[in-house]
């Protein structure tokens, strides 16, 4: 992949010399399905944006469970597991299929803010997004019965019911495994509402 026309295409950079530096310091990194990208706790080493395939953030629950958090899987994406890029990783990020990432070093972003405006409007852009992405989620997954979250589930993510695992989908809305097949059952049979 062409790092400077993506930049440009993708990021509508101008500046060449700001494309130049980020040509030199960026990078396309192939990621296999089932590898995690950071861990809980540990600090993320570069700010990546999504090209192609499915990330999940999890946590681990105080029983021991894995409660899905988030999902980037558009293109452009934002794969990040903090909302400081210099904060620790609040989640962990896991590969759920064979993807591409475009990854800028961290330590080389706090330099470029610092020479370029650009970046630092990007990175707000960007930081702003997922905080807004975050914010809808919580309302959603806090104010809406089992049927809802169902509904606002396929709306907001519709691509996401056939490539990601009922448990993993069951955990983001919490539900249980068992809500989630009867809420999906009902949408089959005709959309009937299920029990909330």
């Amino acid at each position: 992949m062409d790092i400077r026309q993506f930049c440009m295409d993708f990021f509508g950079i101008q500046d060449r010399g700001l494309l130049d530096e980020l040509e030199q310091i960026c990078k396309v990194r192939r990621v296999s399905k089932g590898d995690v990208l950071v861990q809980i706790g540990e600090k993320q080493s570069e700010a990546a944006f999504l090209i192609s395939g499915l990330f999940r953030g999890y946590y681990v629950d105080s029983e021991g469970k894995e409660v899905t958090d988030c999902f980037a899987y558009r293109r452009g994406d934002f794969v990040m597991c903090c909302y400081s890029i210099n904060d620790v990783a609040h989640i962990t990020l896991e590969a759920l299929e064979e993807s591409e990432i475009f990854c800028m070093p961290i330590h080389d972003i706090d330099v470029l803010i610092e020479q370029y405006p650009e970046i630092s409007r990007l990175m707000c852009c960007y930081l702003t997004k997922a905080l807004q992405i975050h914010w809808n989620c919580k309302v959603a997954l806090t104010r809406l019965s089992a049927t809802e979250r169902y509904q606002w589930f396929l709306q907001t993510y519709p691509e996401l019911i056939h490539l990601v695992k009922k448990k993993h989908v069951a955990s983001f809305l919490n539900l249980t495994p068992q809500t989630l097949s009867q809420q999906r059952r009902n949408e089959r049979q005709g959309g009937g509402v299920g029990p909330a």
